[in-house]
């Protein structure tokens, strides 16, 4: 049994060896799931986040509309998704839907842990379909980072 609250905490950080692009800390946080921490082995922090307000019944609108600058890369590790009805949330690369997530009546936040790699010029959106006969609001933010090709 631990001793001290310092060695207990430290218990609560689990380090990773190997790939670094994988999950190299879970931070737990009272009883509730651990939450993982990403590390990249390069590159800054890159944090998307934009919202659309009073999103139509039964339209479409883009949330998140992101070009990667010329001698960039990026790597995107997280999408986080909400809103205020029941909706089907879409990632698009160049154009092509590789990714599409619904939520529902009882779940209007969710995380989609993603695995994308981008080039110089490829584009990146995230739209969402508002799937009811309501207006509604919708945010996304994506995560990742972005480092020089």
């Amino acid at each position: 049994m631990k001793s001290s609250n310092q060695e207990r905490e430290y218990d609560k950080f689990r380090s990773a060896s190997g790939n670094l692009s994988k999950v190299a800390v879970s931070v737990e946080q009272d009883n509730t799931s651990p939450v993982p921490v990403y590390f990249t082995e390069n590159g800054e922090s890159l944090n998307l986040y934009d919202e659309q307000l009073s999103v139509a019944g039964l339209a479409s609108e883009n949330i998140i509309n992101y070009t990667v600058p010329l001698t960039k890369g990026v790597e995107f590790k997280n999408l986080h998704i909400s809103g205020d009805n029941k909706s089907i949330f879409s990632i698009l690369v160049n154009d092509v839907v590789i990714l599409k997530h619904r939520i529902w009546f009882t779940k209007f936040s969710d995380s989609i842990p993603l695995n994308i790699d981008l080039i110089a010029s490829d584009n990146i959106k995230i739209t969402v379909e508002n799937k009811t006969n309501s207006t509604a609001d919708f945010n996304a933010t994506l995560q990742g980072s972005i480092f020089d090709e």
